[in-house]
């Protein structure tokens, strides 16, 4: 009975290589030179003898690859050298230019929807106030009501109201974060500025009582 190439070549190298090796470790060991000759001598191969057979692995460490074989060990040259090879160039530049593009266009995108947040607030809100006293500030004071580092927000508001001095909402909150860090003189002249623009706004007078009735406190018991 003659068996084809392929059953016959991959029961001897299966009784050969597979079985002495262990089944445990489920590794292929690709034969040697000296093997693949003496296969070539009995005749095994009847169709044709294998590319491997007549070519030294040695001097082409890559041959394994080519043939479908892995190495015998992950780490070796051969392995190495190809996973090197499809390491692209540069690729974490690339990876770190994606990513900072990435954060500009969120920056964008967040700037845009405040942008439109604040053209879509009702003209009687404090927003649509101030935008219509001074105009191109809206995205600023968006900004500013954002901000909950209560120091860095009072700058916020300290430079808003020196661009938009005629706004009573920008003394208003100015004032409310100055009595909140106990800057009492300071947030009463900006409730006494609300006051000077809008007369009969409530809540800078409830609070300028409150400030003042505070500054008198400490004055009394100095």
């Amino acid at each position: 009975m003659r068996f084809s190439f392929n059953s016959l070549t991959f029961s001897i190298l299966f009784a050969f290589f597979l079985v002495p090796a262990g089944l445990t470790s489920c590794r292929f060991k690709f034969p040697s030179v000296n093997e693949g000759q003496e296969f070539k001598r009995s005749g095994v191969f009847t169709d044709r003898v294998p590319a491997w057979v007549n070519q030294n692995r040695d001097e082409d460490p890559q041959l394994e690859v080519s043939l479908g074989a892995l190495p015998q060990k992950a780490g070796s040259s051969a392995t190495l050298r190809q996973s090197r090879a499809n390491v692209p160039t540069g690729g974490l530049a690339v990876q770190n230019e994606l990513a900072e593009k990435l954060k500009e266009r969120k920056e964008e995108f967040n700037r845009a929807s405040q942008a439109e947040a604040v053209k879509t607030v009702d003209e009687g809100s404090p927003l649509g106030r101030i935008g219509s006293l001074c105009p191109g500030l809206e995205s600023q004071v968006s900004d500013a009501l954002t901000t909950t580092d209560a120091p860095a927000r009072i700058r916020q508001y300290e430079n808003l109201t020196r661009r938009c001095p005629d706004s009573a909402d920008l003394w208003l909150w100015l004032g409310k974060d100055y009595q909140s860090v106990n800057r009492l003189a300071e947030a009463s002249r900006c409730f006494e500025r609300v006051l000077l623009i809008d007369s009969s706004n409530e809540v800078a007078q409830a609070l300028l009582s409150v400030v003042q009735e505070k500054l008198n406190e400490d004055s009394a018991g100095q």
